[in-house]
């Protein structure tokens, strides 16, 4: 699809491309709305945004910024039941292992730490 708008300064026709990505999976997207995390916003495919799916690294920085990331099912109990089915699906379209989101989300908390402490990445 694209969308025809007049070149600056000459009124001439310039058509710009108006297909963007989903930034759950990559596929076109249909639209740029609110997302589940928070006030912010991304596109979403048709798939993505029927199953509630988010984009994979802002799911793990929610989940990262939570308190006692060592233990991911004390961390899973502050989460309103609605945001599992968020998270299940989100790891599941990123093409992740739990193991490697749970891994994630403790490398995002450690650079935290050091980021709050001043030290070297």
């Amino acid at each position: 699809m694209t969308k025809q708008v007049s070149q600056e300064g000459t009124g001439a026709p310039l058509d710009i491309a108006t297909r963007f990505a989903c930034d759950v999976c990559g596929r076109d997207a249909l639209g740029v709305t609110s997302s589940s995390l928070g006030a912010i916003s991304f596109a979403y495919c048709r798939d993505c945004a029927t199953c509630g799916a988010e984009p994979y690294l802002p799911t793990v920085a929610m989940v990262a910024m939570q308190e006692d990331v060592a233990d991911t099912g004390a961390i899973l109990d502050t989460f309103a039941p609605w945001f599992h089915e968020v998270l299940f699906v989100s790891v599941l379209r990123a093409g992740k292992t739990a193991a490697e989101f749970w891994a994630d989300v403790i490398a995002v908390r450690a650079m935290d730490a050091l980021r709050v402490s001043g030290g070297e990445p």
